[in-house]
C-alpha cells in the first residue's frame, strides 16, 4: 500500500503489465549499452531476469 501523499506513479501506472515491465527493462539495458555503460551480457541478463520475475503478472 502507498503512503498518503506518495505521488510516484505506481506500477501498473508506470508500465501497465507484465511485457511492459520487461520492454521498458529491454529499453534501458539498450540505452545503456548505446552510451557504453552496460556490457552487452550483463544487458542480457538483466532483460531475462526482468522476463522471469513476477512483476506484474497475476498471483
Amino acid at each position: 500500500m502507498l503512503a498518503a501523499g506518495d505521488q510516484r506513479l505506481s506500477l501498473e501506472e508506470r508500465y501497465g503489465d507484465h511485457d511492459g515491465y520487461v520492454r521498458a527493462v529491454e529499453d534501458g539495458a539498450q540505452a545503456l549499452m548505446r552510451d557504453r555503460l552496460l556490457l552487452r551480457e550483463d544487458a542480457e541478463a538483466a532483460i531475462e531476469a526482468a522476463r522471469a520475475s513476477t512483476v506484474l503478472r497475476a498471483p
